[in-house]
């Protein structure tokens, strides 16, 4: 069973108390977003509404 050890071992992280303590406050008192994020969030917007109009342009592909 060392495959479980090593699977577990990777999808586990490993966080000091103080570290834990960053982490929880960064969850829950987030920075509001910067410009860059919100330019990224435009551009994946932007992007994903491309996409679906070639699915939907497309639709007998997603069934083949």
């Amino acid at each position: 069973m060392r495959y479980k050890k090593i699977i577990q071992a990777y999808e586990s992280v490993a966080l000091m108390a103080q570290d834990w303590d960053v982490l929880m406050d960064a969850m829950n008192n987030p920075q509001p977003p910067n410009e860059r994020l919100r330019k990224a969030f435009a551009l994946h917007k932007q992007y994903v509404r491309q996409e679906w109009a070639v699915v939907g342009n497309n639709k007998d592909s997603l069934t083949t």
